[in-house]
């Protein structure tokens, strides 16, 4: 059994062949069916971390079909068990009106998440401290998914740098402030790929990512997002809030702007 997982981590590159030492940053996003892949961890001191039900759990541990299994212990906790976790949570989604938001709504909706907050730019403006602390002290969500930000293509990052690094940097110095003022359990935020230096070799590596300036193109935005991840550093460090971080590659799909001039899609 443990001989197939190894056999399986090494050839995804997620075992160095030499060490043998295992490296999350390879986690694959897909793989055949009958193998597993670690999730939700991370290596501290040589060894392998991974957050459960019941604790930390100094080993392997390994997702198949939709579980979570600790092999030290036998724990296993289910995508059900997980979705009920946070089933009566309630959660604020932000930029739910946009591209990736609507998606994302759809998709908590259809796996039977109903206590979701969306609101629209009009209802509350993320850039503003008064409109953010209001909406947090109101509605008090217990699990933010900040997706919110200015978007848009090469054309309009050149025309408005300083608009589109405003206007983020502001997005996510509030609701990243605010989530940990009033006690949220979870803080998922979506950065961009684009904050990656751009005189780097591809594939990128995730070691290069703080090696260099991204593309002037669009730096004010790339790095607007970027200060997601030194604000959660910070936060931690002096606060212990925990924040997770997402960096996407292209995105593209139903409710994208097509646009001639401010779209993304080539």
């Amino acid at each position: 059994y443990m001989q197939k997982i190894m056999t399986s981590m090494k050839r995804n590159q997620i075992v160095d062949q030499n060490t043998g030492r295992v490296d999350l940053r390879y986690n694959p996003m897909s793989v055949d069916e009958d193998y597993f892949i670690p999730v939700r961890g991370g290596v501290n001191n040589n060894k392998i971390e991974f957050t459960i039900n019941k604790g930390i759990c100094e080993i392997d541990g390994f997702v198949k079909r939709g579980s979570f299994v600790c092999p030290c212990c036998g724990n296993m906790t289910h995508e059900k068990d997980l979705k009920d976790q946070f089933k009566e949570k309630k959660i604020l989604v932000t930029g739910a009106s946009g591209f990736v938001g609507k998606n994302l709504v759809e998709e908590l909706q259809r796996k039977g998440f109903t206590n979701l907050l969306t609101p629209t730019s009009t209802e509350v403006d993320l850039t503003r401290e008064n409109d953010v602390k209001g909406y947090f002290e109101l509605h008090k969500p217990e699990v933010v998914l900040h997706i919110a930000g200015l978007v848009g293509g090469i054309a309009a990052n050149k025309a408005r740098p300083a608009e589109f690094f405003y206007k983020n940097a502001m997005m996510s110095v509030l609701i990243n402030h605010y989530s940990y003022v009033n006690g949220v359990e979870k803080l998922v935020s979506l950065a961009a790929g684009c904050g990656y230096p751009k005189e780097i070799p591809v594939p990128f590596s995730e070691d290069d990512f703080w090696n260099g300036l991204p593309d002037m193109n669009s730096y004010g935005y790339s790095l607007a997002k970027k200060n997601l991840i030194v604000q959660g550093w910070a936060y931690k460090q002096q606060y212990g809030f925990n924040t997770t971080v997402l960096i996407p590659a292209n995105l593209y799909g139903p409710y994208d702007n097509f646009h001639l001039e401010n779209s993304h899609v080539v």
